[in-house]
């Protein structure tokens, strides 16, 4: 049974280095990690050699400063549904905090912006209250100095 899965990964691998015009390497890897991360690297050798590098936060910012709001949203939504989930926390940061930075004062989506900040500020904080109710009490706890009312 090995065999014909070697007949066929050979075959696909021949089909590759013929019609595909990829090349053969002498480079041998202990694991598929140190094969992947070889593979990224001349891929990325790949793109300097046609001028392409990788964008830096501060051109991304730039670039945002010409978008619309529906590109704002676009990224905002990304954000909170594969960035946070997978714990990227450093990057949503920055993009939520351009886009905040970047969008009129009273927004919706400079409060769809805070709400992220707050939620990868606080990524444990318990769902069963609305972020902006929480976010208005935390907001007047800071004004008022204490969380509850004195009661008479």
């Amino acid at each position: 049974m090995a065999s014909k899965w070697y007949r066929y990964y050979i075959r696909e691998i021949d089909k590759a280095l013929q019609l595909d015009q990829f090349k053969e390497c002498d480079h041998k890897f202990d694991n598929i990690k140190e094969a992947i991360s070889f593979l990224e690297n001349q891929y990325i050798e790949m793109l300097k050699g046609f001028g392409v590098v990788k964008p830096s936060t501060e051109n991304f910012k730039e670039l945002l400063k010409y978008a619309d709001e529906d590109v704002y949203i676009n990224y905002l939504e990304r954000i909170k549904n594969e960035l946070i989930p997978n714990k990227k926390f450093g990057i949503a940061k920055i993009i939520a905090t351009d886009i905040r930075d970047l969008s009129n004062e009273n927004s919706d989506i400079k409060n769809m912006a805070k709400d992220i900040l707050w939620e990868i500020k606080y990524p444990n904080l318990p769902s069963n209250y609305p972020l902006r109710t929480v976010v208005r009490h935390a907001e007047q706890v800071q004004v008022d100095g204490q969380i509850l009312k004195i009661a008479a």
